[in-house]
């Protein structure tokens, strides 16, 4: 045995025992060879009560129970074989308690009465290393043996394997749901291990030491804990499998396992414990972004406790793991600087990796089908001009995030390039222009992302193809121009990006000063993340619009008024998420796909300081909290749409947002229908009454001009009939 190493674990069960560690990081036990180690049970009364006395009966120590029973505390005989008296000085032996034969190693068999009720859940064989047997009486009612290994009566758990029994594999029989604190601990033949698919639970330390493992198939269990140590100092452990079912790895649970380089950790993982990997081969771990709980030290710490240089955390942006990259406690001097990745980034890596890449100057650059494709810019130039040729092969290709976070100003490319691969210029902040020659025929998806300076960028005329979110988080575009060629696919319009014909819309300038803007006739589709983040605009129309893309208008932050087109169809998840000044959306009946949280949602600013309060909560397994929710409902927000519209009635339903029917748009506003009408009548009878008018207007005069033709006829027929008279006089 290793003699320095099992007091030390023997330590560490006493410390580790409780099911929470202390909030200050772990620091591994070392004890000396020649030291004396004091062993206490974990149960013991801390709170002054007195000690029961200490009795002898031959080899055996006991103590008294307040039931008047024996519970046996420490056997010093040398003895291979031992056999427990049911009774001792004539009363009756009940118990086993912690340390009854702890670190015998002369001790091969042991023999259990039928008396014995109460067997320590602390493990009193541990690094018993002799012992190959445990008999239990068959009228033992609590505890049974089979193959000389301890069980429950009704074998649902498994309590102690002798660590000195022969055979370096052992299967767990089906039907045990439990292996209890300690069971295999130490064991220095065993290598392998079949579980059983009933298996639930682990107490704590339950591998520990077993110096010979190393591989373990948890994946056909249904465990949810890995307990606290229960795979401290496996040092041969290389491959390990987890259940799909595990929520929680307790503390220092596979600690020491200095062979272990790579561990898996399944989707639904919540908790992780203080120094759960700690000491281990491990320089990379990818953490699920259900993980809302990651210890002290838990990943990337040597033995000593100590940082590991260039440990990498994979994860989802803003999950606990890139917390916990640079995770710090200034009370207990702790502090992470663990390079973070994400998930996508992780695999750029991996793909990088397989290339072969040559360094030339300042540039990384792998051949690809014969032609050179830059990797990686690793210089700190303000100008940089890409070379067409590298290592005697031309220059074709900017492979996956070739220059993301380069600081220059100005990036010139040649005209040998004809691809420019996904985030190729991501986070060049400092970048203030960029011309694509002509050549150039596809454009990966986030480009130019977080590009914050750069006002213009000029595309290639043969353009055929440009990736989601190009230009993403570029504040200060102003313009995006097609160059001259032939051959593309795009064409632009006062700056704004569409496809050659015009009826997509790709990319709207998130810098373009205008506050409004009505998107042309004939645009029948809004690329995805098209206006997201468009930091002056306020006021929009959608003509034409048929389909409009996911978070097409997302983070608009000053967009207040909105007009659809009545031919919309299809709206993408999120399309207006953190339009918090839009307080309202008119939706029409040709309608038939609304996304998630299309409407009426933003990011909840408090969801950092909640989520920390919930993680507390369940720590102190506070069953009452809820976990709180990344998206939040923007107050006061209503859909307008006709009340026959069940797709967006139940989406309103879903996400409890009013929903206002009977209404009419008027000039921008949603007019109440009865008023609508109310004022549609006395428009009416206005104009009628207008009409009324002029049309009396119109017949007086008429009148007015029929009296005096009258009265002219009337005198002209008098002079007629006076001129007759006269005449008739005269003759």
């Amino acid at each position: 045995m290793k003699n320095k190493k099992t007091a030390a674990f023997l330590m560490s069960l006493l410390i580790c025992a409780s099911s929470s560690f202390a909030a200050a990081p772990a620091v591994f036990a070392a004890i000396d060879d020649d030291e004396t180690v004091s062993i206490e049970s974990p149960d013991a009364d801390k709170d002054g009560e007195e000690e029961p006395e200490e009795k002898f009966w031959g080899n055996f120590s006991y103590t008294v129970t307040e039931e008047n029973t024996v519970s046996i505390s420490f056997y010093k005989g040398e003895d291979k074989e031992i056999t427990i008296p049911e009774e001792i000085d004539g009363m009756q032996v009940c118990e086993i308690a912690d340390n009854a034969f702890v670190q015998n190693h002369w001790v091969e068999k042991i023999t259990i009465p039928k008396t014995i009720t109460y067997i320590s859940t602390f493990n009193p064989f541990i690094a018993a290393d002799m012992l190959s047997e445990i008999i239990v009486d068959s009228d033992n009612e609590n505890y049974i043996s089979e193959d000389g290994i301890l069980y429950s009566k009704d074998k649902t758990e498994l309590i102690a394997y002798p660590i000195g029994r022969d055979g370096s594999s052992f299967t767990v029989p089906e039907g045990v749901t439990k292996l209890g604190a300690s069971a295999f601990a130490c064991s220095k033949k065993l290598s392998d291990f079949k579980l059983p698919s009933s298996l639930k639970e682990t107490d704590h330390h339950t591998f520990s030491m077993c110096y010979e493992l190393e591989s373990i198939d948890l994946s056909t269990t249904s465990l949810e804990t890995i307990g606290i140590m229960d795979f401290y100092d496996c040092s041969k452990l290389k491959d390990v499998k987890l259940p799909k079912t595990l929520t929680k790895i307790d503390g220092a649970a596979f600690a020491s396992c200095v062979s272990l380089e790579n561990i898996e950790l399944p989707d639904g993982l919540t908790s992780v414990g203080q120094n759960a990997f700690a000491d281990t081969a491990m320089m990379k771990v990818v953490v699920p972004e259900s993980v809302y709980e990651i210890g002290y030290c838990a990943f990337g710490y040597s033995k000593n406790l100590t940082p590991i240089s260039g440990f990498v955390i994979v994860g989802v942006k803003g999950s606990w793991a890139q917390r916990y990259a640079s995770d710090y406690d200034s009370e207990y001097d702790y502090k992470n600087d663990f390079e973070f990745r994400t998930i996508e980034q992780e695999e750029e890596y991996k793909e990088f990796e397989k290339l072969g890449v040559v360094t030339e100057g300042n540039f990384a650059y792998a051949i690809i089908d014969g032609n050179a494709s830059v990797v990686r810019y690793l210089g700190t130039e303000n100008n940089i001009v890409i070379p067409s040729v590298l290592g005697e092969a031309q220059v074709t290709s900017l492979y996956k995030s070739a220059f993301s976070g380069c600081t220059a100003v100005s990036i010139t490319v040649p005209e040998s390039i004809t691809q420019i691969g996904e985030k190729a210029f991501a986070g060049c902040s400092n970048l203030v222009e960029l011309n694509l020659k002509q050549n150039v025929e596809s454009i990966g998806a986030e480009a130019f992302c977080d590009c914050i300076s750069v006002e213009k960028i000029t595309i290639g005329g043969a353009c055929k193809e440009i990736g989601e979110s190009a230009f993403y988080g570029c504040l200060s575009l102003t313009e995006i121009a097609v160059g001259e060629g032939e051959g593309g696919d795009l064409s632009s319009k006062d700056g704004v990006l569409y496809n050659k014909d015009g009826s997509v819309l790709i990319a709207y300038p998130a810098g373009k000063a205008d506050s409004k803007f009505t998107v042309p006739k004939g645009v029948k589709e809004i690329r995805p993340f098209a206006f997201v983040l468009a930091v002056n605009l306020k006021e929009v129309a959608l003509t034409d619009v048929e389909t409009l893309g996911a978070c097409a208008f997302e983070n608009c932050d000053l967009l207040s008024r909105v007009k659809l087109s009545k031919n919309l169809s299809s709206v993408g998840n999120y399309a207006f998420y953190g339009c918090t000044k839009l307080e309202g959306i008119r939706l029409y009946d040709n309608i038939s796909d609304i996304g998630n949280m299309a409407f009426g949602f933003k990011y909840n600013e408090n969801y950092e300081t909640e989520i920390e309060e919930y993680a507390e909560a369940v720590e102190n397994e506070d069953t009452d909290v809820n976990e709180p929710e990344e998206d939040a409902p923007i107050e006061g927000f209503k859909i307008y749409a006709s009340k026959d519209n069940t797709l967006v009635a139940d989406y309103c339903t879903h996400y409890g947002i009013e929903l206002v029917t009977g209404t009419t748009s008027l000039f921008g506003l949603n007019i109440d229908n009865a008023l609508f009408y109310g004022i549609f009548g006395v428009l009416g009878a206005v104009i009628l009454a207008f009409i009324g008018i002029i049309t009396g207007k119109s017949i007086k005069k008429k009148k007015a001009s029929g009296s005096s033709s009258d009265k002219k006829a009337s005198a002209e027929e008098t002079t007629s009939i006076e001129g007759d008279k006269t005449e008739n006089e005269n003759e």
